[in-house]
């Protein structure tokens, strides 16, 4: 048992944790100027507890985005690195719905009331 003891003792649980990422993105083509999104938490790993200090998170989302933007939609990712390899990652979304700005009629509807 002291064996077994020495061994959890160097392992630690690190939880994929993004719950506080959380912001706006720009988006275009549409009448509301951008959409707020959150991220998500996510399972425990276990890791050696000399390695949790080198880990590197990061947010990965658009520039912006083309409406329609649904409520929950994937609109990117957190991601955790431990020296350059993925040790997991959680959706980010969005967290209201933008609908595409309506179109306008074009000339030739307006012209003959139809699209042609």
């Amino acid at each position: 048992t002291l064996l077994l003891d020495y061994g959890f003792s160097q392992v630690e649980a690190f939880h994929l944790a993004a719950g506080d990422v959380n912001g706006v993105v720009p988006v275009v083509g549409s009448e509301k100027e951008s959409v707020g999104f959150t991220g998500a938490d996510g399972p425990a790993i276990a890791l050696r507890r000399d390695d949790v200090k080198r880990i590197v998170r990061k947010v990965c989302i658009p520039a912006f985005l083309y409406a329609p933007v649904d409520l929950d939609d994937k609109i990117g990712e957190v991601r955790w690195y431990l020296d350059g390899e993925l040790l997991g990652s959680v959706p980010i979304t969005a967290r209201e719905s933008i609908p595409a700005q309506s179109k306008e009629p074009g000339f030739w509807a307006r012209l003959f009331g139809k699209d042609r």
